[in-house]
């Protein structure tokens, strides 16, 4: 998950952000740019908030599995082996570690 995935997803997509690893280059936006120890929490909160979508994707079989489920046991069938892994690693989207005050308004 990229620092640059992070700022879009708190400030919304903007033609013109240009980065340089953890630097920013060009800010589009009109809130404040963020410093560098600010962009670091940004991004960390957003790999912990999004650590659920890497889990899920290692557990789900390969395609022609689910595609073979789908055959065999129908919607439901694929439903409920992919539900258990949904379960297992539930979204945790909106839950983000207690790193700092900082936050974007």
């Amino acid at each position: 998950m990229s620092l640059t995935e992070a700022i879009i997803d708190k400030y919304g997509f903007k033609s013109g952000l240009t980065l340089q690893g953890n630097k920013i280059i060009e800010w589009p936006y009109k809130q404040p740019k963020p410093s560098e120890s600010e962009l670091n929490i940004l991004h960390e909160n957003f790999k912990e908030s999004n650590k659920y979508k890497e889990l899920r994707k290692n557990m789900y079989p390969p395609i022609e599995e689910q595609l073979d489920t789908l055959y065999h046991f129908g919607y439901e069938g694929w439903k409920t082996s992919i539900s258990k892994i949904k379960k297992k690693y539930p979204k945790t989207t909106g839950i983000r570690p207690k790193l700092t005050k900082f936050e974007v308004k």
